[in-house]
């Protein structure tokens, strides 16, 4: 190729490996970009540099505020020349400098996808995951996030470029002071940037976890966990669950169906559409995805809602639901009972005026 032809115009014995260290990180360039002024650096650090700061260059602060939203969004190539001479005349570094950013930036989630899609697996395997400290997610939720800090920031861009694409949700614990002992997996399905470096990220729910250990990670929280599901039920008990699933399906359907059209539509446009009912099945780690949904849907205190999170029952969210449905109907029938004895008191006092 062209770019290979060059290198070797260049002598060898004249260069030195620390000609072409980052002035950011002092270590040998890794992805080296050329930005608009003219200067180089890795791509990670020229975008972490930017998180912290502002969208200028390190080195002489011209603005890269256009030049930003294209590096994020990988529109920027690498400055091939200087990567193919680091790589034809200092292949030791060069090498030793891929281990490097591996070790460093390939963070996220290595999670073995037998324990993500295999229902019947209930084997315990302890793995490592970056924690975004944020809100309650559910397993089969829709989770929109609008990540704007800098730790964060870096965190969302490891987890995209892993396999997995995945990543912890759990809730702050005040009384603790830290992050709450469950949590659950959210899956990265898409991802945009804005121009100055903020992500709208969509992600959705999936398998619950525990923490084991806690740790720390160039600014973010990271966890060592385990994934959990709920208890085998006995065949006798699952028969009845299995009819106590489709009746509060129709209950909490019903309840839905009678709102009034604005608190209707409120609640349509917190879902992609409204969850059809699947069955329970012997063996699921989570039970039936319409219960996560409506758990997250319904008025049920923060508490509870993170109790049926780390619940290992799948009565005890059903007949969570069905308490939370009971309430709202009483609060329908509270209005008509009242409206009731008013209309009769307006036709008394028309008989009398009569």
């Amino acid at each position: 190729s062209s770019n290979s032809c060059l290198c070797l115009l260049f002598d060898g014995q004249k260069l030195h490996p620390t000609d072409f260290d980052c002035s950011i990180c002092c270590n040998l360039f890794w992805s080296p970009i050329t930005t608009p002024c003219g200067h180089v650096f890795c791509r990670e650090c020229i975008i972490r540099s930017v998180d912290n700061t502002q969208a200028q260059c390190p080195i002489c602060k011209s603005s890269l505020q256009h030049f930003f939203p294209m590096l994020l969004q990988s529109h920027v190539n690498k400055t091939e020349v200087i990567a193919k001479i680091m790589e034809t005349y200092f292949p030791t570094e060069y090498n030793e400098r891929q281990q490097l950013f591996e070790q460093e930036n390939i963070r996220g989630a290595s999670i073995p996808r037998t324990l993500i899609h295999d229902t019947n697996n209930s084997e315990s395997v302890i793995f490592e995951i970056p924690i975004f400290v944020c809100v309650l997610a559910f397993p089969n939720c829709v989770c929109p996030l609008h990540v704007f800090e800098p730790r964060y920031r870096l965190m969302m861009r490891r987890t995209i470029e892993t396999e997995s694409r995945t990543f912890g949700m759990c809730t702050y614990d005040e009384q603790t002071g830290t992050f709450a002992d469950y949590g659950t997996l959210l899956y990265i399905r898409g991802l945009v940037y804005t121009q100055d470096g903020r992500s709208i990220v969509d992600t959705i729910g999936q398998r619950r976890f525990r923490v084991i250990e806690r740790g720390m990670r160039d600014g973010y929280n990271t966890a060592k966990v385990e994934c959990i599901q709920d208890h085998p039920i006995d065949q006798h008990e699952f028969d009845d669950l299995f009819q106590l699933n489709r009746d509060t399906y129709n209950r909490a359907r019903n309840w839905f169906d009678h709102l009034d059209p604005y608190r209707k539509t409120l609640i349509i446009r917190q879902l992609e559409a409204y969850p059809p009912c699947d069955d329970l099945t012997e063996g699921s780690t989570d039970g039936p995805s319409w219960a996560w949904i409506m758990l997250n849907l319904l008025p049920i205190e923060e508490l509870l809602q993170y109790t049926a999170l780390a619940s290992q029952s799948f009565r005890i969210r059903i007949q969570m639901i069905n308490d939370t449905i009971d309430f709202l109907l009483n609060q329908q029938q509270q209005p008509q009972q009242q409206q009731q004895p008013q209309q009769q008191q307006t036709t008394a006092v028309s008989n009398n005026q009569q």
